[in-house]
């Protein structure tokens, strides 16, 4: 009867095995599902978000509003990371970095809002004169040709770098705040710069998206349908 009741155990285990495993299966798919559907509508809260704050700041820096504060009370994330100190622990050798304090803080970034504003008429003269456009990322890019009178070609580029250098500080601190820093730097210039086209004057330059998904949005955008025969990446004359 001993083999037997071994081969009765045998068959009931199996049985169990193969009545949990697709429940176990079952219970992990939901999970990667809800999951899923909770980081997708984190991500486009904050990207209404992010137009909201771009909208605020590209308007203050035009006007001669306050300037809106960075972050409000929402705490700020401040997390980067640093090789831990040599260690022969499982946990030192499998983990080498650690949280450390390294990221833009609101007075900075309203400090670099303050900046932008007091240049602004030397950038919208900048951009008139086509010394310079708005690229597709947010930033100024320099337009001068290579045969540029040498003293204004320093000034525009010393210009582009003040001005780009406050832009990053704004979008980093924006990022930070949400809470990923380098993975949402890229949205926030992108979002960012369309609204920058947006508030172009007529004759300014920009360029078109080079990307073919922003393009497409672009295409599909009011300010896109005027320029039905434009192509990912071109520089174009607001309209």
């Amino acid at each position: 009867m001993a083999p037997f009741s071994r081969i009765a155990r045998a068959v009931a285990l199996l049985a169990l095995t193969i009545g949990v495993l697709p429940l176990m299966g079952c219970l992990r798919t939901t999970h990667k599902v809800e999951t899923y559907h909770k980081i997708d509508a984190h991500i486009v809260l904050d990207v209404r978000q992010i137009r909201d704050e771009a909208e605020q700041v590209e308007t203050y820096v035009r006007s001669d509003d306050p300037a809106p504060q960075a972050g409000g009370d929402q705490p700020v994330s401040r997390v980067w990371t640093e090789p831990l100190p040599d260690s022969d622990s499982l946990f030192a050798r499998v983990f080498r970095f650690s949280p450390v304090a390294l990221a833009v803080t609101p007075q900075e970034a309203d400090a670099a809002k303050k900046a932008r504003k007091e240049r602004s008429k030397q950038v919208d003269e900048a951009l008139t004169k086509h010394w310079v456009g708005e690229d597709d990322h947010g930033y100024l890019a320099v337009r001068l040709g290579k045969d540029e009178d040498k003293e204004l070609r320093a000034r525009v580029d010393a210009l582009v770098k003040a001005e780009n250098r406050d832009r990053k500080t704004i979008y980093q601190e924006i990022a930070e705040r949400k809470g990923n820093g380098k993975e949402l730097l890229e949205a926030v210039e992108i979002i960012f710069a369309d609204e920058i086209r947006n508030k172009l004057k007529k004759g300014q330059l920009f360029r078109a998206p080079r990307d073919a998904k922003g393009f497409d949005v672009f295409r599909d955008s009011p300010l896109g349908r005027k320029y039905p025969d434009a192509r990912p990446g071109d520089w174009l004359e607001k309209r």
